[in-house]
């Protein structure tokens, strides 16, 4: 006899890392489980997110989601089995902006951004449902630690995406299940995840990118930008964190590719960062964007947004990993 599926909704969804997930965990002997909804009101992201997932409905602003009265998912039909909300797993990577450590004037949890945690908060507490999965950066303010755990009534796992990765990332999950051991051995080394030496060479920084580099790196910085520590390295097994700011070019975007006899200083190509992140190649290079007369139109995603998408998202190996824990 087949079991009732696990109905799970995805906020602050993104590209859907979750979802592209939940084809590497087993769940032999468990219910499956099944996204019945998403929320995302970055247009871009969630034009990608259609693209792979046509057939889940995007609730929107999660701000109004969390004001409103009762979930959109919750109908009579669903109660007995789904309770308040008519899901009963609540996954929530929500905004880091306000508590990165890159963000020296950022409010935390009381920031505009990361302040949507409490809306999350007010849908856990008004639908009840069975499971949650919260995620985040390590915040600048370790404060903001307990006030996330004290709301959500869990401690933290600290996982570093290079345990299963080729890219140094260190995120908190609250989940209300236990996390799997962590395995012993590490993920893939940072050059078995680049692009063929014959395709990248267009990727090269420009003598003026380079000489940036090599400048002070901005107020209160004497030494040059390559101390920022921001760069890959072909010859270094993990690259440092692949952020958001990847899009805006230098100091973020640069890998030293060690493969040439004069080594490469070059950007990334969107198909590495995909593989270094865990999503197949090629998953943002699609979006499916609803026009003004209400039809689907596929378009192609800039380099730029891309990488930006992905340095926003989470690592899909840890959250695999974190769900084989789920019952």
């Amino acid at each position: 006899m087949s079991k009732q599926p696990i109905r799970a909704l995805s906020l602050f969804s993104g590209i859907g890392a979750f979802e592209a997930a939940l084809p590497h965990v087993p769940r032999r002997g468990k219910a499956p489980v099944e996204v019945v909804a998403h929320a995302d009101d970055d247009p871009y992201v969630a034009a990608v997110y259609r693209y792979h997932f046509p057939d889940v409905p995007n609730l929107g602003d999660v701000s109004a989601l969390g004001a409103a009265r009762k979930c959109p998912l919750a109908v009579p039909s669903r109660a007995k089995t789904y309770g308040r909300g008519g899901y009963d797993l609540l996954v929530a990577g929500f905004p880091c902006q306000d508590l990165s450590v890159g963000n020296e004037q950022g409010k935390g949890t009381r920031g505009k951004r990361s302040g949507l945690f409490w809306d999350a908060v007010r849908m856990l507490e008004r639908d009840a449902p069975r499971y949650f999965l919260f995620e985040n950066v390590v915040p600048r303010d370790r404060s903001e630690i307990d006030a996330i755990s004290n709301a959500l009534g869990v401690e933290p796992v600290l996982i570093d995406a290079a345990t299963f990765t080729a890219q140094r990332r260190k995120r908190l999950f609250w989940c209300n299940w236990d996390v799997p051991a962590l395995p012993k051995t590490r993920g893939p080394d940072l050059i078995d995840m680049l692009d063929p030496v014959g395709s990248v060479k267009s990727l090269a920084h420009s003598k003026k990118a380079i000489a940036y580099m090599s400048r002070p790196g901005g107020k209160g910085h004497e030494e040059s930008r390559w101390h920022r520590g921001h760069q890959g390295d072909s010859a270094i097994s993990k690259t440092p964190t692949l952020a958001k700011a990847l899009h805006k070019g230098v100091p973020y975007n640069v890998l030293i590719d060690r493969r040439f006899k004069t080594p490469l200083v070059r950007r990334y190509s969107v198909t590495e960062v995909e593989r270094i992140f865990g999503f197949p190649e090629g998953w943002t290079e699609y979006g499916d964007f609803e026009t003004k007369d209400g039809d689907i139109k596929t378009r192609e995603i800039a380099y730029s947004r891309r990488l930006g998408m992905l340095g926003n998202s989470i690592s899909v190996p840890v959250l695999a990993h974190i769900l084989k824990g789920l019952p």
